[in-house]
């Protein structure tokens, strides 16, 4: 083979070379094209499941700490008039009640409304205990009682319109409370009779 030939021949293979590798070259790019392309978010679009269920937890999280709730209060009590404690002082304070006391308003029941009574006023509710020289059928009792002003209103059963007083603070601590026209005659005299002197 002559020398120009054998040129000719390698300058051939030489071409044919490169031209596979250029067509190998854009194979590689046009297979690889997909993987490297992105796709940018349209702004708002919507966000995943994800950052959904997140919002959502942080919302009632911060509702749940915020929100404030009210116990309920136990047995009878919580179908009764809820509690207004106002100004009216907590704490716990004895009466007695004579017969007379409770002639001076009608009411006749001696045996049953007579005797020592020690009240306690907590918070819009309120208790008593009672004793004296008899036996009695209900020796205590509890309900709630609610504050406007200068005025109460306690609440004995569900369907109690609330017995209405006036009340003011003594100089003694001593509570004294003024019945109404409509306040009931065991209410009138049990609270109306006499100032209800703290207990130590």
């Amino acid at each position: 083979m002559s020398t120009h030939h054998h040129r000719t021949i390698r300058r051939r293979s030489v071409t044919v070379g490169i031209a596979a590798l250029l067509v190998a070259c854009s194979s590689t790019k046009t297979a690889s094209s997909p993987e490297t392309s992105t796709t940018t978010a349209p702004v708002g679009a919507a966000t995943t499941p994800a950052t959904v269920a997140a919002s959502t937890t942080t919302e009632a999280a911060t509702t749940t700490s915020t929100t404030s709730t009210t116990p309920a209060l136990p047995g009878k009590l919580a179908s009764y008039h809820a509690p207004v404690p106002g100004a009216l002082p907590n704490g716990t304070y004895a009466v007695d009640i004579a017969d007379a006391d409770l002639a001076a308003v009608h009411d006749l029941n001696f045996a049953e409304d007579h005797g020592h009574f020690v009240w306690t006023l907590k918070a819009g509710v309120w208790s008593f205990v009672q004793t004296a020289d008899n036996a009695l059928q209900n020796p205590s009792d509890t309900g709630t009682y609610a504050v406007q002003g200068d005025h109460v209103k306690f609440y004995g059963a569900t369907d109690d319109p609330g017995q209405d007083f006036t009340w003011l603070v003594n100089g003694d601590g001593s509570l004294q409370f003024t019945y109404q026209p409509s306040t009931q005659q065991f209410w009138a005299a049990a609270l109306g009779s006499h100032p209800l002197m703290p207990v130590p």
